[in-house]
């Protein structure tokens, strides 16, 4: 009788545990705004690493970046970013984790809010200004997925839920642990928006804009990583200048199409 009590409850929480998962998968489906990258961005995380993860690497640039184009939409912004960053892994994942610093970090900035966490799963609030007369301030909320799954590679996937001017925003960053003090930094961003008065500016300068926000942002994680000792005024000072940098014309004249865009 007792056994039969304890195969009974060892079955209960066999059936609890299944419907109750401690985590989400990466590749869960979020409740946000679908778009025709969100699916294709799951897909190259399950096949990670990326093809193009070698071409990049080769490249000098302390940001390595690679611009995707969308078929029949000119302003819909997509980009692969790498960096390797001298610091541990665990470094860079305290940067990314510390939501209540990026408006310290990143450029423009305003106010971040985290909501509704639930498990590895979780809501972010942000609140971006325009330099846009007449243009009130980008604010969005995202639904943020992490996974580490593996200890040595952390995942956070991340997509819209709404927006007062974005359409659509699907994203990854993967970090993974290459060595004792080194880590690989990639960034997916995929972006259209109703872009308003913007649209009287040419592409090229929408892109221009946009890649350098990316550089600056990467940039400061790359540095805050790197120098401890630094406060937060000079690193967002720093990757600013740096972000005004590299040409990055020749990047958007040769887009490519997203790895995984064709099989959707």
């Amino acid at each position: 009788m007792k056994n039969s009590v304890l195969i009974f409850l060892f079955f209960i929480l066999k059936i609890s545990l299944a419907a109750n998962p401690t985590s989400y998968s990466i590749s869960s489906k979020l409740d946000a705004v679908e778009s025709i990258y969100t699916q294709p961005l799951v897909k190259l995380i399950q096949a990670w690493p990326p093809v193009g993860l070698n071409q990049l690497e080769k490249e000098n640039d302390p940001v390595k970046i690679i611009c995707f184009g969308t078929p029949q939409n000119d302003l819909y912004i997509g980009a692969e970013q790498l960096m390797i960053i001298d610091a541990d892994m665990s470094e860079v994942e305290k940067i990314l984790d510390d939501f209540s610093h990026y408006k310290d970090l990143f450029d423009g900035l305003i106010n971040v809010e985290v909501k509704n966490p639930d498990k590895n799963r979780f809501n972010v609030i942000l609140e971006q200004e325009v330099p846009i007369p007449f243009v009130s301030n980008e604010k969005n909320e995202m639904v943020y997925l992490v996974d580490k799954s593996q200890s040595n590679r952390k995942i956070y996937r991340y997509q819209l839920k709404s927006s007062n001017h974005l359409k659509y925003n699907d994203g990854a960053i993967v970090i993974e642990s290459l060595s004792k003090g080194k880590t690989l930094y990639v960034e997916f961003d995929f972006w259209d928006a109703e872009w308003g008065i913007a649209k009287s500016f040419a592409p090229e300068r929408i892109w221009k804009d946009s890649l350098e926000g990316l550089y600056q942002s990467d940039m400061a994680v790359k540095l805050r990583a790197e120098n401890k000792g630094w406060d937060y005024k000079r690193i967002k000072e720093m990757s600013k200048d740096l972000a005004k940098s590299p040409d990055l014309l020749p990047k958007i004249k040769n887009k490519k199409e997203f790895y995984f865009l064709k099989s959707k």
